[in-house]
């Protein structure tokens, strides 16, 4: 039951999220913003921002804030239940990637606020955390795949066993 309670929380979040930046007049620009390592460009996106892009930053961040807690915690519930490896120790990427994307948040928060001076020292952290996340997420993925694919017949039995808790 934690599991779809969870699993629906984060939906909630991330379609809440997806509103607020798909009103942006590129709504790609968060992804370039995110990853790209060339301040230039990361300046480039921001000029092109209208106030009411901005205001949609804004404000999506009421959201993203509380979101990396939610999806940290459902990618820790699936990757108990997967189990893809017998170490422990893939328990701890779930709250590495929420802690990551919490400090990007913080430093493109604070850029976005204070544009001039750049701060490049709060650029490098936001985009240092971003890849970390990013990161984290695409190996927590494959091990979920991974073990639920290699373990298909356990994990069904799990989950069953998980929804009557």
């Amino acid at each position: 039951m934690k599991i779809k309670i969870v699993a629906f929380l984060c939906f909630i979040f991330q379609t809440l999220i997806i509103v607020q930046l798909s009103q942006m007049s590129n709504p790609s620009d968060i992804l370039i913003m995110q990853t790209t390592p060339f301040t230039a460009q990361f300046k480039h996106v921001m000029s092109q921002w209208t106030e009411a892009d901005y205001q949609f930053l804004l404000n999506h961040y009421y959201y993203d804030f509380i979101y990396p807690f939610l999806y940290g915690y459902f990618f820790y519930l699936l990757l108990k239940v997967a189990k893809p490896l017998a170490n422990q120790w893939i328990l701890l990427f779930p709250p590495v990637a929420a802690l990551a994307d919490e400090i990007e948040n913080i430093g493109h928060l604070f850029v976005v606020l204070n544009p001039e001076p750049f701060s490049l020292s709060m650029w490098a952290m936001a985009l240092t955390a971003a890849w970390i996340k990013w990161t984290c997420i695409a190996i927590i993925s494959f091990l979920i795949i991974h073990g639920l694919l290699s373990e298909r017949n356990d994990c069904v039995a799990v989950v069953i066993t998980s929804d009557r808790e």
